[in-house]
Formats: C-alpha cells, structure tokens, sequence
C-alpha cells in the first residue's frame, strides 16, 4: 500500500493547523504567568495580607481559602488559574522566612512567577513590617514528634459495671514516637469505634489543610 505525497494544500493546512495550535498554547502559558497581574492595587494587598496569615497560622486553613475564593470573585479569576501560583507563593514565603532569604532572592523568584515591578516593590514593603512576626512564628512552632511505628488492635468489651457497655467495639493504639537524641517513647491509648472514626475524621481533615497549604 503506497501513501499519496502530500500536496501543496495538505502541507500548508497542516502548517495552519501547527501555528494555530502553538499560538494558543503559548497564550494560555502567558495567562498563567500573569494571573497576578490581573490583581489591582487592593486586591493584591488583599492577597498578601490572607498568605502572610496563613503562614503564620493566624488564619484557619478554611478561612485562607474562602478569602482566596473571594479575592478571585472579585478579580473575575477562576480559582483554579491562580492556585497553582499560590501554592509556590506561600512557599516562597516559607523559605524566605526558613532560609533567611535575602529580600533581592525573593524579589527575583516573584517576578519569575510572573509579579509586575509594582507588585514586587507592594510586596517588599509588606514584608518588611511582617517579616519579624513571621520569623518569631517560626520560631515558636511546637516540635512534633516524628512517628517511628504504630501498632493496633480491635477488641470487644465482655464485662463492665456498665450493661449498656458490654459487646462495644474498642480499639487499642500503641505509637513509639522520636523524641531526639536516639531516644524514644511508647505511647498506649484506648478508643471506642466511634471515637476512632471521629479521629480518622480529623486527621484527614488535618491532612487536606496541610496538602492545601504545602
């Protein structure tokens, strides 16, 4: 089977349909770069002030994104276009704080995540009144713990003083936690079935915060 050259016409429909296709997906990549431009004077003041709050946990998790939403309401941005941006902002302002950053570094990361010169200059101002709140935030951070192993087991209750309590579900939890300096401790405690899916419960709702603001 012999496939027909391809003629004059095919060749330059085809060039058509490539710069067309290149043209628009170059247009969406520069919406994406400039979506904080899109942002005016107060609104944008308005964004830095929700993630400087968040990033010291003076705003609930819930409360930082329902502010997000109204900011891109009234902006007319869809919030999905600005997330991505807002996720490497917020850890832009982590590491800033984290690594002592220079206050040039950070400028120049802004402005690669595509902040006008204005916006860039707004935000210097801001992190200067803010910084020393945030590095003493940091440094007020409770340690946790790192989990090194947890075991479990189900149980049901056979004798209680209690005859409503007899045949409930229970569960028994041991964790062996890090507590630095190669040292480590055994931490026992006992759940109902209800209490337990009310704590699975928060640690997903825990786990959602933290993937939202990482």
């Amino acid at each position: 089977m012999y496939l027909p050259y391809p003629t004059l016409k095919n060749l330059s429909a085809s060039i058509n349909f490539l710069t067309d296709y290149f043209r628009k997906l170059l247009t969406v990549k520069m919406t994406e770069v400039q979506v904080f431009q899109k942002l005016n004077q107060e609104l944008f003041l308005e964004l830095l002030d929700t993630s400087f709050k968040s990033v010291t946990q003076k705003l609930e998790p819930s409360a930082s994104f329902s502010l997000y939403k109204t900011i891109c309401s009234k902006s007319g941005i869809e919030f999905s276009d600005l997330e991505p941006k807002l996720q490497n902002l917020l850890k832009i302002f982590r590491d800033g704080v984290k690594k002592n950053k220079p206050l040039v570094q950070l400028k120049d990361e802004l402005l690669n995540l595509g902040m006008a010169d204005n916006q860039v200059d707004m935000f210097s101002k801001q992190w200067e009144k803010v910084y020393s709140s945030l590095v003493h935030t940091t440094s007020d951070t409770i340690a946790i713990n790192p989990l090194l192993d947890m075991e479990w087991k189900f149980g049901v209750s056979s004798a209680s003083s209690q005859l409503n309590t007899v045949g409930n579900v229970f569960l028994q939890i041991k964790l062996e936690v890090d507590q630095g300096n190669g040292k480590t401790k055994t931490v026992c405690f006992e759940l109902q079935l209800s209490e337990f899916y009310s704590f699975l419960h928060e640690m997903e709702r825990a786990r959602a915060s933290l993937d939202y603001l990482s």
